[in-house]
């Protein structure tokens, strides 16, 4: 098991990618914290996790608004006593051209994918460094994420020493 004794916090798992890949760390020895904004979705996938003798929990949480997401990572710790790996995986796909697209869309996609990004990072980094060193792995979706380039965690001293691992991901575009 990769991944025994390890707590993950990844966002955005009650379906798609997300829940594919709590279900995976699950199955490898995670304890897993189950984040979105869908109840019913968050409590199936973490009964799918404990259906196989795993550990997990659902906190309700919208990544696009900061203070859900320091209280998010906040929980996380307090359930499990520390926190080792990260991904962001919530995703916005607000489409539309700048001419077209709403600004509660752009709102909603920008504070998801980038905003949400960047306070995961950001409250829970110091809870991985007291852990020890953690890993993270940040999806690239689209243009809303590009800025993410500037997270270069790896060149940050703070952060160097201790996060062990950084993946970026980027999942393949199917919408032309």
């Amino acid at each position: 098991m990769l991944l025994k004794n390890k707590v993950a916090l990844i966002s955005g798992e009650t379906s798609g990618m997300g829940k594919a890949i709590a279900l995976l760390f699950a199955a490898e020895g995670a304890r897993v914290v189950v984040n979105g904004r869908n109840v019913a979705r968050g409590a199936e996938t973490v009964a799918a996790i404990q259906k196989t003798g795993g550990d997990a929990c659902f906190i309700l949480a919208d990544v696009s608004q900061a203070t859900e997401v320091e209280s998010l990572v906040a929980d996380s710790v307090e359930r499990y006593g520390k926190l080792d790996i990260l991904v962001p995986n919530s995703g916005e796909l607000g489409l539309g051209s700048v001419t077209e697209v709403s600004l509660d869309t752009w709102d909603q996609t920008i504070g998801t994918n980038l905003n949400g990004v960047f306070d995961l990072c950001r409250y829970a980094i110091p809870h991985m460094i007291e852990a020890g060193g953690g890993s993270m792995g940040i999806e690239l979706y689209d243009h809303s994420t590009d800025p993410n380039e500037w997270f270069n965690l790896a060149e940050n001293p703070e952060c160097a020493a201790t996060i062990e691992r950084l993946n970026r991901l980027f999942p393949s575009n199917t919408l032309k």
